[in-house]
């Protein structure tokens, strides 16, 4: 497209936000073209796979061959979110966890709000609660896979006063960090940034997290998405044994310091 249109190459583009203000600028060529990407990505989205994606998941609830037992055995079974992963949050505390134990509220309230659909006439489904929940739990899915793998997930700054602290990087940092795309599949990357962090994409987590969601936004094609983007986050299995994960966390811990 871009070879066909000479004004695309040239002419600048920018985000407005819901309210009308600049969001964010594609100045140099470089930029541009990421825009004209994500601009057919959404287009393609919407137009075709959105569909095919509600149809997939309606007719397998429909003909009961998906529900929440089904998926949280999957997970178990399939991916890394049933592993057990044991985090050192002071000299003598070390608590145990897994993201099954996360995840599960927010996919049986998905369940639960399309059984309702499937069932009751004239039903429409609620999706705030597990819209709300998988998007920013999905942050915590990204930071552990980078913690796994050597990726820094926190900088050094200086507080009022001078002083040296410690922030965690957030999902839209995480994504962005070089070391990612050597993790992730390409094409999974870009589905992650534009249903996540970019402004000319669905940038789900930046409007959950600010509230920027109006209640008719909070519908089945971003849930379908996002039960999509902790699909393939839960492929790439970086958890070696609850020993190698302790020492992750161990050696995350101590770095901070």
């Amino acid at each position: 497209m871009a070879e066909n249109s000479i004004f695309s190459n040239i002419a600048p583009k920018m985000v407005m936000d819901q309210y009308g203000h600049p969001a964010e600028h594609f100045n140099s060529e470089e930029e541009i073209k990421y825009y004209d990407i994500l601009e057919q990505f959404n287009i393609h989205l919407q137009l075709d796979k959105q569909i095919l994606i509600n149809e997939i998941f309606i007719t397998a609830i429909r003909k009961e061959k998906l529900n929440l037992h089904v998926l949280m055995a999957y997970f178990e079974n399939n991916s890394w979110y049933g592993k057990n992963i044991n985090k050192k949050i002071s000299e003598n505390n070390t608590i145990t966890y897994n993201w099954l134990n996360l995840l599960a509220p927010a996919i049986n309230e998905y369940f639960t709000q399309i059984f309702a659909f499937l069932k009751i006439e004239n039903y429409h489904p609620n999706f705030v609660l597990a819209i709300d929940s998988l998007t920013l739990k999905i942050e915590g899915l990204v930071r552990d896979i980078c913690m796994f793998s050597d990726v820094t997930t926190f900088f050094q700054t200086k507080d009022k006063n001078r002083n040296n602290i410690v922030r965690e990087k957030d999902i839209n940092a995480l994504l962005r960090e070089d070391p990612i795309k050597e993790l992730f599949d390409e094409d999974d990357l870009l589905f992650f940034k534009f249903v996540l962090v970019e402004k000319a994409g669905l940038n789900l987590r930046h409007k959950v997290a600010h509230c920027l969601l109006d209640f008719s936004e909070y519908h089945l094609n971003y849930m379908h998405l996002l039960l999509i983007v902790v699909l393939k986050l839960g492929r790439y299995d970086f958890v070696k044994t609850d020993q190698a994960v302790e020492e992750k966390v161990a050696e995350s811990d101590n770095d901070k310091q």
